[in-house]
């Protein structure tokens, strides 16, 4: 444990003895998170989307085929839907291959007789779009029955003539009906985002701390160069310090260094930019712990796999770019497909973001136990790769 701690000692003042690279460490993310969350500010704020784009083809002559078209024309409804009638089922078709309607109404021929059936034909592309025309158009459905159920309800009681009602002719069917909504106050209250959706500023915060936490492979790959590759390494094999001991000193070291640099990141923006880092300090250690701990064993086993130190840093350095990227920290895809998502799922960055997210947030509690397992479990596996491989040169 002494000559553990002795190697820790060592690696972490020669770390901080390089002031240039550990500069530069902290100083990249910084401006980073300035110029992604000053340039890309907009497309975290909330913003109105406007009414949605529907057409509708009416076919039927009935009163409740009209009483459709008088919904769909209102004022009120016209601040979520824009509505255009089309002549036919395939102008409303031509108009979704264009893509100039997210939707159509159709009200069949039959529509107002024994079927009261409305079918929505939609595109695919835009589960909000589509989802607010159903909303939009469920609403008129229910007021439908209720209307058509409280026609029926008077129907029957003036035909036994209770109620003070005028006798009713079992000859006459209650068949029209229109939308009549009931007069109603709503307070309009703004839904801040603060605290419940990351701003710009906080999104690229945690994904720069990420970043920086998983260049610290980087320090592993320097710190394990000479130990495997030169004479420094071969000459302290063959003192009494296991080898064990001295790569646990080693990670151990660098994880030190990265965390340090988390630190100073985690602080600065704090200040300067106002992130939001949550209320559970001591759950951002764990996870940034976890992190840099993968990272320093990913260094560690890329070293000694390709077995030089230049092609080792250039393929951490890229591999951290291209993981920060494919998982959208550096600019965000929106919906992708399940293949894309698994590959995203796959990456170190998109763990670290996606569990920091949530804890900052709020969360399914699966993702940040999912990503301790992620980074401590194949910590563990890259580690053992790792000594086996060194141990091929003892």
């Amino acid at each position: 444990m002494k000559k553990a701690l002795t190697v820790l000692r060592y690696t972490v003042l020669r770390n901080w003895r390089d002031s240039s690279s550990v500069t530069e460490q902290i100083l990249m993310p910084l401006g980073l998170i300035f110029v992604l969350g000053s340039a890309l500010g907009g497309a975290f704020e909330g913003r109105d989307i406007g009414p949605t784009p529907v057409a509708y083809v009416i076919e039927s002559e009935a009163d409740g085929a009209e009483s459709v078209r008088d919904f769909l024309n209102r004022d009120d409804v016209g601040g979520y839907l824009a509505t255009s009638e089309a002549s036919g089922l395939d102008e409303a078709r031509r108009m979704l291959e264009r893509e100039d309607v997210y939707t159509v109404v159709h009200v069949p021929a039959t529509y107002g007789g024994d079927s009261a059936e409305l079918t929505l034909i939609e595109r695919t592309d835009s589960a909000l779009r589509t989802g607010i025309v159903r909303a939009v158009v469920r609403n008129y459905v229910h007021a439908a029955n209720v209307t058509v159920a409280l026609a029926t309800e008077l129907s029957e009681h003036a035909a036994g003539g209770s109620g003070g009602l005028e006798p009713f002719d079992p000859s006459e069917e209650v068949t029209g009906f229109s939308y009549m909504p009931m007069p109603a106050e709503f307070d309009s209250v703004e839904i801040s985002r603060a605290g419940r959706a990351p701003g710009s500023f906080d999104f690229y915060a945690i994904s720069m701390l990420v970043l920086t936490l998983m260049f610290v492979a980087g320090y592993a790959v320097e710190a394990m160069r000479e130990d495997l590759l030169e004479p420094t390494g071969r000459r302290v094999r063959t003192t009494s310090i296991s080898l064990w001991a001295h790569i646990s000193g080693k990670l151990a070291a660098n994880t030190i260094t990265g965390l340090i640099q988390a630190a100073v990141i985690v602080i600065a923006t704090l200040l300067v930019f106002g992130a939001d880092w949550g209320t559970r300090p001591l759950l951002l250690v764990a996870i940034a712990i976890s992190i840099v701990v993968f990272a320093v064993a990913f260094g560690s086993l890329v070293l000694a796999i390709v077995r030089d130190g230049p092609k080792a840093q250039s393929i951490v350095s890229v591999a951290v770019l291209a993981s920060m990227i494919v998982s959208g920290g550096a600019f965000q895809f929106g919906d992708v497909g399940p293949a894309f998502r698994t590959i995203q799922q796959a990456l170190p960055h998109y763990q670290g973001q996606t569990a920091m997210l949530a804890m900052v947030y709020g969360g399914a509690p699966g993702v940040l136990t999912g990503a301790f397992i992620y980074f401590l479990g194949g910590a563990a596996v890259v580690f053992m790769l790792t000594v086996m491989l060194a141990r091929r040169d003892s």
